[in-house]
């Protein structure tokens, strides 16, 4: 069972479901909360692109409609009352067709970019970005390890329910708790940025836009080309491990999946290719590519599509009987550590760890873009945009400024 805050949507006896999600009603403690929204056969998707339509069919209740600017949830999994006046059901009704006809308009996602600007805090806090990168610079001379995490982290924050800092949020069956993040590093980087943010302009600076600047600053300090990050983002107050487990593209993907995952955060398939290049700093654990190694299909031993002498390689690393789950593989096998547009060279090698790398040089459809991307001044200058609109993800006017990344204000 997960706790009650891992989504805002909750069951309330007394009120229907329309007004559950326009009012928000906290939910009794026995009910269970709608972390279970996750588990229904039709995956709920949070950060759906603005701009597109849903159409809404009132013959099949268990369609799925967009109740807020980022939440999806099934009708089979609300628990209704089965004893409800026709009264209720009628008004209950009526506010379905009420919304129905909201949710096939459109919205613009100007709306979402409205929030954000670059130098956010040039008159709130106007050495916000100075302090936060002093503070990521002095934790990441301890650990240059850290950087390639807070890059991965930024991403993994934004693919579920945007771009709101709940991958920081600790507890249990927090996203951080989550298997898919459980390699994820880098968090008492954000907590010193915090910290001496704090110091100088309390509760002005979000920790959602903190995870921003560091990963651009963290970007820099690999060698990167840094961009100009917009500010102006809210800390949201949910967060919910099983929401990760299902949001978040595993390494087993291949291009039409990734191209429907990122399409439904607002992405293009060129943008997915293009943040496909922060592996140039990535590693990868022995688990995560196993099965390409060994056993991989009826008439491959090996997935065919890795390059023999690197698939050797990767079998003396992670030995099919007793492979270490915590050994660390460079992603990039040419300039490991640097971040360069090496990641793509080494596609064209053959040389991708997990499937969803290789596939996007393998697929005819990204190969062509894979090849441009190999141009180290096409790669840098492209990278920082992808980022940036990857950084406006599920935006919302709603939340906080959190005192304290790692949890909710009290008030």
């Amino acid at each position: 069972m997960y706790k009650s805050h891992c989504a805002p949507l909750y069951y309330h006896p007394t009120t229907s479901v329309w007004e559950r999600s326009l009012f928000r009603i906290p939910p009794p403690a026995s009910v269970p909360n709608c972390c279970s929204l996750w588990s229904v056969k039709k995956v709920t998707h949070s950060g759906v692109p603005r701009g597109t339509r849903k159409t809404v069919s009132l013959e099949d209740p268990s369609d799925s409609l967009i109740l807020s600017n980022l939440t999806f949830f099934n009708f089979e999994t609300i628990p209704i009352k089965e004893n409800l006046a026709d009264m209720a059901a009628l008004t209950s009704h009526f506010l379905l067709l009420t919304w129905a006809l909201l949710l096939v308009m459109s919205v613009d996602s100007s709306e979402q970019a409205s929030l954000l600007r670059d130098d956010f805090y040039k008159d709130s806090c106007p050495d916000a970005e100075s302090v936060i990168k002093a503070a990521v610079d002095s934790e990441l001379d301890k650990n240059l390890k850290l950087a390639a995490g807070l890059i991965r982290m930024q991403f993994h924050d934004c693919f579920v329910e945007g771009c709101d800092a709940s991958i920081l949020l600790d507890g249990n069956d927090t996203e951080k708790t989550a298997p898919i993040n459980s390699n994820l590093i880098g968090y008492e980087v954000v907590d010193a940025a915090k910290e001496a943010v704090e110091a100088i302009c309390p509760g002005v600076v979000s920790c959602s836009d903190i995870l921003a600047y560091a990963a651009r600053d963290s970007t820099v300090k690999l060698n990167g080309t840094g961009w100009a990050v917009q500010g102006g983002r809210k800390d949201g107050l949910f967060s919910c491990a099983e929401a990760a487990e299902l949001e978040l593209p595993p390494p087993t993907f291949n291009v039409s999946q990734l191209i429907e995952s990122f399409a439904r955060r607002g992405l293009s398939k060129k943008q997915m290719v293009i943040l496909s290049g922060s592996h140039t700093v990535g590693v990868g654990h022995c688990d995560k590519f196993f099965e390409r190694l060994y056993n991989f299909s009826e008439t491959h031993f090996t997935d065919p599509s890795i390059n023999a002498s690197y698939a050797e390689q990767l079998k003396t690393d992670c030995p099919q009987a007793t492979f270490n789950t915590t050994l660390e593989i460079f992603m990039d096998t040419i300039t490991p550590g640097e971040f360069d547009a090496n990641y793509y060279k080494g596609l064209s090698e053959h040389k991708g760890l997990f499937t969803s790398d290789q596939s996007l040089f393998d697929d005819r459809r990204t190969r062509k873009l894979v090849k441009k991307l190999m141009s180290e001044r096409v790669f840098d200058r492209q990278f920082g945009e992808a980022m940036r609109a990857m950084g406006a993800v599920g935006v919302r006017a709603e939340g906080q400024i959190r005192r304290n990344c790692r949890t909710v204000n009290p008030w």
